[in-house]
């Protein structure tokens, strides 16, 4: 069981790979921050796609997962 999970993950990253190498897909990071001064807290499920949600793309906003939603002012205190 566990090797058809680990087969499914790296058969995935090769075809990645592979796009990355055809120029199909790229990791360039856009910029260094956010499109949107925006944090999303949700739930760190990980079927819940929060940038098909809000039809975001990776990088628009910040995103915070965590257990049960909970947050607390220390958690989203912003480093001065």
């Amino acid at each position: 069981m566990f090797e058809d999970i680990e087969n499914q993950i790296l058969e995935g990253n090769f075809r990645f790979q592979g796009k990355i190498t055809q120029d199909l897909e790229s990791v360039e990071i856009r910029s260094k921050y956010p499109k949107f001064p925006l944090l999303i807290l949700t739930c760190m499920d990980p079927r819940i796609d929060v940038n098909r949600i809000f039809q975001l793309t990776p990088g628009d906003a910040f995103v915070l997962r965590n257990a049960g939603n909970y947050y607390s002012r220390d958690m989203l205190q912003l480093q001065q």
